[in-house]
Order: structure tokens, then sequence, then C-alpha cells
């Protein structure tokens, strides 16, 4: 009998909350930063200006960020060419990517024959920016194909450039 008390004596002592010697604690906090939502203004669009169609064969014109036309040696394009411009703000000092089409294409104006614009690229060193005090700015060139004997008329269409803070 007395081995039983004894036994009971150790059950109710391993199951008591001061039981345990081998119990530890520790405290962690929380945090969070709250963000502005990013945000993207178009500032201007792309313009390939004037371009003189090939009746024998297809060539690309590209317009740079810096909004020069670059025509082939042997072929004809005039006007005016901008880069499309972009405003980005969100909150102060935070970096952003940038995410472009691979390609689009634009359409004439009162018929279905369209022109691929291609080969896009941002004035951004691997197309990210830094919102220094809640803002940054950037152009985008790119590249259209024009083909053989394209038919002449104006051409246009839209595509989407979006950001994403990293």
């Amino acid at each position: 009998m007395h081995n039983v008390k004894i036994a009971v004596g150790l059950i109710v002592l391993a199951l008591s909350p001061t039981g345990s010697v081998l119990a530890q604690s520790s405290t962690f906090s929380a945090q969070a930063e709250i963000l502005d939502a990013i945000q993207l203004t178009k500032d201007a669009d792309l313009a390939f200006g004037k371009i003189v169609a090939d009746p024998v064969s297809g060539f690309d014109v590209t317009v740079d960020t810096t909004g020069a036309q670059n025509c082939p040696v042997g072929q004809v394009c005039f006007g005016t060419s901008t880069a499309a411009a972009f405003t980005v703000s969100g909150t102060g000092d935070n970096n952003y990517a940038v995410t472009l089409p691979v390609a689009a294409a634009i359409t004439h104006a009162t018929s279905s024959s369209t022109m691929l614009v291609k080969d896009f690229v941002t004035s951004l060193t691997n197309d990210r920016g830094q919102l220094t005090a809640g803002s940054d700015s950037f152009t985008l060139g790119a590249t259209l194909e024009i083909a053989a004997a394209q038919e002449p008329g104006a051409y246009s269409g839209t595509f989407n450039v979006s950001v994403d803070y990293e």
C-alpha cells in the first residue's frame, strides 16, 4: 500500500504546473509597415513618327528611351518621335519593378492591317527604380516591325505597363 501512495504522489507531482523543470518561455514582437498604394501615371505616349513603307522588304524602326527615332539606312523616316513617359508614386525610399509587354499590335485606323511593337525597354537599370521622396519617373522605347508594302495610313494601339514594390 505504501508503494501505491508513492506512485500516486509522483503522478500528481508530474502533472502539476510546477512539476516541470525543463519548460522555458520567451517573448517576441510582431511588426508591419503599411505602404501607400503604388501608382503609375502615363505622361506621354510612344510615337514612331512618319515612315515610308518599302514595297519590296520589311524593316524595323526603333524609338529609344530618349525619343530618338532609329531608321535603317536606305529607308525613309521623319517627323516627331517620342518615348513613352511615366511617373511612379508611392511610399518614399522603396524600390519598384516595371513589367513590360512582350509585344503588342497596333492596328490601321480603317482596316484590319496591323504592325507589331516589340522589344520594349525602359530608361531604368534592369527595369527597376526607387521612389526617392515618394516619386520617380522613367521613359520607354520599343521597336516597330514594318512589313514589305505595309498598308499606308494611321495605326494605333494600346499596351500595358505595370509597376509593383520590390
